[in-house]
């Protein structure tokens, strides 16, 4: 893979055909990951510089879940039917399986992240039977993929249940960790709320709310990402139902430990061939777009766009 620039500013990086077309995860450093497709089992991570590390999944494995951190990637597979298991890959950075562990949970709609630390927390939806509620929780796992607590999330404050669903809606759930916890962004459509759960790696768990977004003119909530030690709610101005200064996304940033808001940037997300961003990096962002008449037939470009201040 290269780096070619396009309008506005906008740099893009051209990604391969056997790939799934959504960002899967987001690393450090302008790092983005994705899962393979058809008869192929890897995931890929694509890199802003160009460069690319592809993780092979073996015994014709697939990944459900990704999870960056520091010294390399976990995978957490789809679940092993009938039994509730999956299975978690560890690799390093230069896509070497270290090891790999069976996990027994019965968490349904699964996210995961893994602190610097190697502690790795997943979270989720779970219920006894299809005529009940929800109820949201997760499990700490050691190193060695032993189980070493579990935890509960509560359900939103005004009633409810909290967006967790398919990958590629606008709010599912997000979660992020770095080197003693994970958080986990959780957002309510109806009614309306956010909040940020903190769960330590022993498994003790703190809550903090976020402002309710707004639907509507002048502030139009997109979705929310998450980035390093931030939440990031990413909304448009709108009048009258048109965009104002034309296709520019705002980004209003809250810190992960306490909730507060810390900052807002913008970023120009190009005219031409505009995209929706997935992954937040401080200082960019970055998403997919499309390219047409492509020498190689490849249509898929990872654009990154500068943040402005």
């Amino acid at each position: 893979m290269g780096v070619s620039s396009a309008q506005e500013g906008i740099a893009e990086v051209p990604l391969p055909q056997n790939i799934y077309g959504a960002i899967e995860a987001c690393g450090t450093e302008g790092q983005a990951y994705f899962s393979s497709i058809g008869d192929e089992y890897f995931v890929l991570r694509a890199s802003l510089d160009g460069s690319s590390q592809t993780f092979k999944l073996p015994d014709k494995g697939y990944a459900r879940v990704i999870a960056p951190y520091a010294d390399g990637v976990n995978i957490l597979s789809p679940r092993l039917q009938p039994e509730k298991k999956r299975i978690i890959y560890h690799f390093d950075n230069l896509g070497n399986l270290l090891a790999r562990h069976f996990v027994l949970t019965d968490l349904d709609d699964t996210i995961m992240a893994t602190t610097s630390s190697g502690t790795t927390i997943l979270a989720g939806r779970y219920r006894t039977s299809e005529h009940e509620d929800w109820d949201y929780g997760g499990i700490v796992l050691d190193a060695s993929d032993r189980v070493v607590s579990h935890f509960k999330l509560p359900s939103p404050p005004a009633g409810g249940g909290w967006s967790f669903g398919p990958l590629d809606q606008l709010d599912e759930p997000l979660m992020t960790a770095d080197v003693r916890a994970a958080y986990v962004v959780l957002h309510s459509d109806e009614p309306l709320a956010t909040e940020i759960a903190t769960i330590s790696e022993s498994g003790k768990l703190s809550v903090k709310a976020l402002p309710a977004p707004i639907l509507g003119d002048p502030h139009e909530h997109i979705k929310w990402l998450v980035g390093p030690g931030v939440a990031v709610e990413m909304y448009s101005v709108v009048k009258a139902g048109h965009l104002v200064g034309g296709p520019v996304d705002h980004f209003d940033e809250y810190d992960l430990r306490s909730g507060k808001k810390i900052a807002s940037k913008t970023a120009r997300m190009g005219s031409a061939h505009p995209f929706t961003a997935a992954c937040y990096y401080g200082e960019s962002v970055a998403g997919l777009g499309g390219s047409r008449d492509t020498p190689d037939g490849s249509y898929l470009r990872l654009r990154i766009a500068k943040l402005q201040w």
